[in-house]
């Protein structure tokens, strides 16, 4: 699952998002006095969406988008999987602290790839540009608290918390339906646009993605029925 910290406008990102709710791929800025964040750019990136302008920028953000889609159906398969064999309680405080740990190793792994200002380097401080917890500043602590406590960890978390009353695949589909839902959430606010090429082929991609869910879990539930069946006669 990836998770980061917007410190700029969403509309400008390098990287498009189609990650769970208020996962937002998105850039560090490293200019001198980066542009403030509207409300309502806040609430799209905690909704799950961005969209790039850059077209460089684009693909390589539907191939992060693919790779956190392929690392989501995983994560959601081993958690369904791994629920009903622990307390929930400890199930919950585990997701919660492996979640907490990646997203801090993830805004750390970022600071470090999105390069600094010429001629600076890299320190252990909490400068926005140069520090290695840039994403603890007073410039960037809002973000970080909407798009990873909030949006990233509780929003997974809940997921998880809901297949004990949900089918998995109910679950599925509406994690595959949030790329439509962020953008159009994008559009409405007057922050986004419409996806290009690659965004329709993502979201194309993702309608197979629920149809093989959706056939996938069918087919298991008629061997299910059948066996019973059998056992019954």
């Amino acid at each position: 699952v990836c998770v980061c910290v917007c410190v700029t406008q969403l509309t400008d990102s390098p990287l498009s998002c189609r990650t769970p709710p208020g996962a937002a791929v998105t850039v560090l800025d490293k200019e001198p006095q980066p542009p403030p964040m509207p409300h309502n750019e806040l609430l799209l990136g905690v909704l799950g969406g961005s969209l790039p302008f850059n077209v460089d920028a684009e693909v390589f953000g539907a191939i992060l988008a693919l790779v956190s889609g392929i690392f989501g159906a995983i994560y959601i398969t081993s958690a369904g999987m791994t629920r009903p064999k622990m307390e929930f309680s400890s199930f919950m405080w585990l997701l919660f602290l492996s979640h907490t740990i990646l997203y801090t190793l993830s805004l750390v792994l970022l600071q470090m790839v999105s390069g600094q200002p010429v001629g600076a380097a890299l320190t252990m401080g909490a400068d926005p540009h140069t520090g290695l917890f840039g994403w603890t500043s007073s410039h960037n602590i809002r973000a970080t608290v909407m798009m990873g406590p909030v949006g990233t960890i509780f929003g997974m978390c809940c997921y998880i918390a809901v297949m004990k009353y949900l089918d998995s695949v109910v679950v599925s589909v509406a994690m595959l339906s949030e790329p439509f839902v962020g953008v159009a959430t994008g559009v409405l606010l007057h922050v986004s646009t419409w996806p290009g090429l690659f965004g329709w082929i993502g979201s194309v991609v993702s309608v197979f993605g629920a149809l093989i869910v959706i056939l996938g879990t069918h087919r298991k539930s008629v061997s299910a029925i059948v066996s019973q069946q059998q056992q019954q006669l």
